[in-house]
């Protein structure tokens, strides 16, 4: 959960001395990767070595430079604008918060996160800058990176840089996710509460959302591309 999550980052990245903060997002940030060699704890560096090491060079997800530039535009403002939108709506509801944890970790995890949500919530709405005036902005500039979006693919294309499959297209969909109420049965890997648990401003935003080419798109590739596998899930050993 939110928070807490440094407690298993930093046990990996402090004595590597891994990890790099921005203004994004802290040094103790997931995900998190760790390989023979190194730690990546950028998403896009890990797509990269995932795209790097696929089987099939066929299968790479940066496969141009158009690619490279949507998927850092992406990780940029965007997913922060969309987790800003989200913790708006979501942390002023007690109940719904603490409902997070029950859905989305174990019991002990979620027991400690109920107990320090107090603690949790002012250290989200400090390092996120939740507030009034922040929030509305970041509303516009999701409507913005959507309507970009729509444009991109108004000509009929099945993925944002053509006819195949790529980084930008994981990104796009990965962030937009909090914003549009990607729901489990849709394809989410977690637990998001559902159109009649959330405010109603929320729910309007994510119905406007995903009534455009973008969030249609973007429901698409949870649908269809999200539970594809190229290569089997190998379980790590300790």
């Amino acid at each position: 959960m939110p928070m807490l999550h440094m407690l298993g980052t930093a046990r990996v990245l402090l004595p590597r001395r891994g990890g790099d903060a921005d203004r994004i997002s802290s040094r103790l940030s997931t995900p998190v990767l760790v390989t023979e060699d190194r730690v990546l704890a950028d998403s896009s560096e890990i797509m990269g070595f995932a795209s790097r090491h696929a089987d099939d060079p066929g299968r790479s997800l940066y496969w141009s430079t158009e690619v490279v530039e949507l998927d850092r535009r992406f990780s940029g403002q965007f997913g922060a604008d969309t987790r800003r939108v989200a913790y708006q709506h979501l942390l002023p509801d007690r109940a719904l918060f603490k409902e997070l944890a029950r859905r989305s970790v174990g019991p002990a995890q979620a027991r400690a996160f109920i107990t320090l949500a107090p603690v949790i919530r002012k250290g989200l709405i400090a390092g996120l800058k939740i507030e009034p005036k922040a929030a509305a902005r970041s509303s516009e500039r999701v409507l913005a990176e959507f309507a970009r979006v729509d444009e991109q693919l108004a000509d009929g294309r099945p993925y944002l840089c053509g006819d195949r499959f790529s980084a930008a297209d994981i990104s796009f969909a990965s962030l937009a996710s909090l914003a549009l109420l990607v729901q489990p049965g849709e394809g989410y890997g977690a637990w998001l509460p559902s159109f009649d648990q959330v405010p109603g401003e929320y729910r309007t935003f994510a119905q406007r959302l995903r009534s455009t080419r973008a969030g249609e798109f973007a429901l698409r590739m949870f649908a269809e591309e999200r539970g594809r596998r190229v290569r089997p899930c190998m379980v790590a050993r300790a």
